[in-house]
């Protein structure tokens, strides 16, 4: 059920056959979880559909708005057109001191109503201590909007708001927020961490190179880059194994530049013995810094059980020596998982200089049902080849 029909149910049960708790209940957990990104959006989904009472009309929902999900109720009708009773229901937001209605206030922050503008900031400037510290780091990204907003000029509060939560008394909370489940959090709190604990470098700088989000990861490379390589080598070291190719392949360029003395294709090829999803990245970094004997290596792992190492030894054998692991990646052509057949397929394509050698054994390969991928691939790779001899044979010289 949406929000404007819930916020009916809490002032108007009857038509519905809702109970104004039950209601309320129901709005808390639309709100109580919600992302920065789905509290913007309910924002402006509900500023028309939202039913248009006054706010004497607000003492109809009394037993909902004084029940513990009440704040639910008014973070709903916060997003009102009738500046009115927005202003009424950010003055009873404020004084709910719970935590949960902070998300709503920072939207108000940048009410087209000056009053009501006037009203969220005060009640943010009363929220400015370690007791709504975590509530407001969760946030994190709402502030982060609230630096672009224009209907006001926000540079005052903004400081302030930065000041308290790079303080030494929120530290703690900091250090929570950075393992938010949310990337938006943990980028944020990041951003604050580097301005608040400069000397715990090296430990945030480790703990964003495992980060899940690759943008904290990438951003972990810049901040290698611009201080000391060698004082964060474990990180780096860490980063050599990203399976996200740009961020690998700087911390590669990091490497190869010189300040930290080692061998890429050895710390790679000592990194064959890791589990997934490590090995897949060593495979990765193999192909790209090893040379053609590595092959070798690699030969193993097109056998692996799982889908994921099999296509990384694919990759690698592209980069390290197609040419003479021909045979085997025609073979895998006819394999039976469509994504393997399907990079081994593209792979040949891209080198159709080297299809008229395999073409004996694409034709031998045995019959395959024509509406399946085996046939389609290998068709596509045969006919890539046939394209390749006769481009080049009408360009020959007579």
């Amino acid at each position: 059920m949406d929000v404007a029909t819930l916020c009916s149910a809490v002032f108007s049960p009857d038509p519905y056959g809702i109970d104004p708790l039950r209601a309320a209940r129901a709005l808390a957990a639309e709100f109580e979880s919600a992302s920065a990104k789905k509290v913007l959006l309910l924002d402006r989904e509900n500023r028309e559909r939202l039913p248009r009472f006054t706010p004497d009309q607000l003492n109809r929902g009394q037993i909902a708005l004084a029940s513990p999900h009440g704040w639910a109720v008014l973070a709903a009708l916060s997003s009102t057109a009738n500046g009115y009773l927005r202003e009424e229901v950010v003055c009873r937001l404020a004084h709910h001191r719970g935590g949960e209605e902070i998300p709503f206030l920072l939207l108000r922050l940048n009410d087209w109503v000056v009053p009501i503008r006037s009203r969220a900031k005060t009640a943010i400037l009363e929220r400015l201590n370690i007791r709504y510290g975590s509530e407001l780091l969760t946030h994190l990204p709402l502030l982060d909007r609230l630096r672009k907003w224009g209907r006001s000029d926000h540079s005052e509060l903004i400081c302030r708001i930065d000041s308290f939560l790079t303080s030494p008394s929120m530290a703690n909370a900091r250090q929570r927020a950075l393992k938010h489940p949310s990337p938006g959090v943990r980028r944020s709190a990041f951003q604050l961490a580097l301005k608040a604990d400069q000397n715990r470098l090296p430990e945030m700088l480790l703990m964003a190179a495992r980060d899940k989000d690759a943008w904290m990861r990438r951003r972990t490379i810049d901040l290698i880059e611009k201080h000391d390589v060698t004082a964060h080598e474990q990180a780096l070291r860490l980063l050599l194994l990203d399976t996200v190719l740009v961020t690998r392949q700087e911390a590669q360029r990091l490497i190869r530049q010189g300040a930290i003395r080692t061998s890429l294709r050895d710390f790679y090829t000592q990194q064959l013995s890791r589990p997934a999803p490590e090995l897949r990245a060593a495979l990765f970094g193999l192909g790209e810094s090893g040379q053609a004997e590595d092959s070798v290596l690699v030969f193993p792992f097109l056998d692996h059980q799982k889908t994921a190492i099999r296509r990384a030894a694919l990759y690698a054998l592209g980069w390290l020596d197609l040419e003479g692991s021909l045979q085997r990646v025609v073979e895998l052509v006819g394999d039976g998982s469509a994504r393997i057949s399907n990079d081994a397929s593209r792979l040949l394509i891209r080198n159709a200089h080297l299809i008229s050698a395999c073409r004996p054994q694409l034709e031998d390969s045995g019959d395959f049902p024509r509406d399946g991928h085996v046939f389609r691939n290998t068709q596509a790779v045969l006919a890539a080849g046939v394209d390749y001899r006769n481009r080049w044979s009408e360009s020959a010289p007579s």
